[in-house]
């Protein structure tokens, strides 16, 4: 089954823009890239302030779930920065929560969610940023 993303909606404020470029499910697990395409720099160390939301079907119950993901690797739940590409100035750690996301670089989430996702149908994944810059995908297996 091919793959598509439908970017649904965004919301611009304080010169921040986000796209979502390419993504994978793979059970608990989504991966989703993220390039910065505004002209606003967002540092790491505020990732903990952006809201990540994401609206899935669980394969385990066949019910629709709405789940708000906390920043950082622990417990059932969490997203972080999986990789980064195109990082030539302000250097992401995200182990050491330190530099900057800056325009044009693309970092690529892992979102691990509490179920196990079912892919046959639509998953929503909202990411808004502490500028209040909000995309919302729509991930289509």
């Amino acid at each position: 089954m091919e793959k598509s993303l439908l970017l649904i909606a965004k919301e611009n404020l304080n010169n921040v823009e986000i796209e979502p470029d390419g993504y994978s499910i793979s059970g608990y697990y989504i991966y989703l890239n993220l390039t910065n395409t505004g002209s606003t720099s967002i540092p790491v160390r505020k990732f903990n302030l952006v809201d990540v939301i994401v609206i899935y079907t669980s394969n385990d119950t066949g019910e629709r779930v709405v789940s708000w993901i906390p920043y950082g690797e622990s417990g059932s739940s969490y997203w972080k920065i999986n990789r980064v590409f195109n990082d030539y100035i302000n250097p992401i750690s995200d182990s050491r929560k330190s530099g900057f996301w800056d325009y044009r670089e693309v970092i690529e989430i892992v979102v691990k969610l509490p179920e196990n996702i079912n892919v046959n149908n639509s998953t929503i994944v909202v990411f808004s940023t502490i500028n209040g810059y909000t995309v919302k995908a729509v991930l289509d297996q």
